[in-house]
């Protein structure tokens, strides 16, 4: 399968990529919801630490976020970071990240496109991506059932990303999402990374994501007992033998 040359632009302090299969021209527009406000294309939003912008552009549904710090940092440094090479800057590598995972046909969102703006020592960055549609995240699915063929499903896809040496550092049970075919996708990779995994490294997204079921339960009274951690890792352990 060829690959589309991304378009690329440079200028000012700005870089943007866009995947030319969704955008046909260059505009830094496209980064900024107020755009697509305009557009009557914002189809939904979602409040995080930020807001996150459902978009629909060309029949195609992509979601628009913008990187924002955590933590304490977070209280004098809302959206800032250091830079050290564009590389290496958080839009870029989620782009050319989630790039490889869709060729790789893994069950992530498309890579649609990047923004950097920087401004002497530091960035500020967005991602646009595809939506998952009709697809709801794991809270949502287990407030109201539970199932072993779904917990083997969630451990098989597991499984599939540790054999491509995929390392999510926040998968919880927000960032999975189930589809309306019983898909089960995987979103939000932001600081991943793939070509090194460790067995600690693997054991320590798989600790995360038992720790955000567990956490789940109190907070949203999903449906989870150790018999459905049991059935996912049967299944995961089963996957990467095969």
């Amino acid at each position: 399968m060829q690959i589309n040359t991304d378009l690329i632009y440079d200028s000012e302090g700005t870089f943007l990529l866009l995947n030319p299969d969704v955008f046909d021209a260059v505009d830094t527009a496209y980064f900024d919801a107020s755009y697509w406000q305009k557009n009557d294309a914002i189809k939904g939003q979602e409040k995080g630490r930020g807001t996150t912008w459902f978009i629909e552009h060309d029949a195609q549904q992509l979601v628009l976020r913008h990187y924002y710090r955590g933590g304490v940092i977070s209280k004098f440094n809302r959206d800032s970071y250091l830079y050290l090479s564009m590389k290496n800057t958080r839009a870029v590598k989620e782009y050319k990240l989630l790039q490889a995972l869709n060729a790789l046909q893994l069950p992530v969102p498309l890579a649609v496109g990047a923004r950097v703006k920087r401004n002497g020592l530091f960035y500020r960055a967005d991602i646009l991506s595809g939506r998952i549609e009709h697809a709801k995240d794991l809270v949502q699915i287990l407030q109201t059932t539970a199932n072993e063929a779904l917990f083997a499903t969630i451990g098989e896809t597991v499984a599939r990303f540790h054999q491509a040496k995929v390392y999510h550092p926040d998968l919880n049970i927000q960032n999975i999402l189930v589809d309306h075919m019983q898909k089960v996708w995987l979103i939000d990779f932001d600081q991943a990374s793939m070509g090194k995994l460790s067995t600690s490294k693997a054991n320590s997204m798989l600790s995360r994501l038992k720790r955000s079921f567990i956490k789940e339960v109190g907070r949203h009274n999903i449906q989870f007992s150790e018999a459905n951690w049991q059935a996912l890792m049967r299944a995961y352990q089963a996957a990467l033998a095969s």
